[in-house]
């Protein structure tokens, strides 16, 4: 078999990168365990602000306009949902963070992605916000696990090769060789798992480590995603996920 690119590991990285191959009509294969990455649990919120301190992430603007279109068109190929437009509720704590938030949503940087009118606290008696809500828009929820494996069901079956990655059976030149597949480059899109690459040991990778939390409450809404000391995001089916 020869195609222009063989991709190892398939997270979001790695599901994007075929995503552009395949529109672009170039060739290529994936390798993958199917094992669960972090990618598989990964809670999926688009959020173009930092909450902690009220500012825009980097570039909010840019990810923004091209994320959403690219996840409605994803969508449509892998006819399932997955991107849930959802609001972010931010419980203030104190008068303090009220007076800014106002300012921040005055900023220009954050005007469109933050709303100027508080959101009452009495609106979701469930939780505790006796400084009221701020809300944050143009966010969402994405749902990486069922994106990924009907990506690989209904787009990509006949390019996914569903094993662990051999890194001895690589031969590389000018054509790359790795068992009976030839191509012409080689990307690895392995996340955490590069440590063990041997063509990247040389890498400082540090590992992150997260948590989370699958809770069932039927008093919970599933119209929003609420933030304090952590996430409480909506999963479906009265289930919430907290990280």
């Amino acid at each position: 078999m020869k195609v222009d690119t063989i991709i190892v590991g398939f997270g979001i990285a790695g599901l994007n990168y075929a995503e552009q191959l395949r529109r672009h009509k170039k060739s290529f294969i994936v390798i993958d365990p199917e094992e669960e990455s972090a990618s598989h649990l990964a809670a999926g919120i688009v959020n173009p602000t930092v909450l902690k301190r009220f500012n825009p992430v980097w570039k909010s603007k840019d990810f923004l306009e091209y994320s959403l279109p690219f996840y409605s068109e994803l969508e449509a190929n892998v006819q399932i949902q997955i991107i849930h437009p959802l609001p972010i509720y931010r419980i203030l704590n104190n008068i303090q963070e009220q007076n800014d938030w106002g300012e921040a949503a005055s900023r220009k940087s954050l005007e469109k992605y933050l709303n100027k009118q508080l959101i009452s606290g009495d609106k979701y008696p469930e939780l505790r916000s006796p400084f009221a809500f701020g809300e944050v828009m143009q966010s969402a929820r994405v749902d990486t696990k069922r994106l990924l494996s009907n990506y690989i069901k209904k787009v990509i079956p006949h390019q996914f090769l569903t094993e662990k990655f051999d890194h001895k059976a690589l031969i590389p030149g000018a054509l790359i060789e790795y068992k009976d597949i030839k191509a012409l480059q080689i990307v690895f899109c392995e996340g955490y798992h590069g440590i063990k690459n041997p063509y990247f040991k040389y890498l400082p990778l540090i590992g992150a480590k997260g948590e989370i939390l699958i809770i069932n409450c039927d008093q919970l809404t599933e119209e929003v995603i609420f933030k304090g000391p952590i996430f409480l995001s909506p999963m479906g089916d009265k289930t919430s996920v907290s990280y």
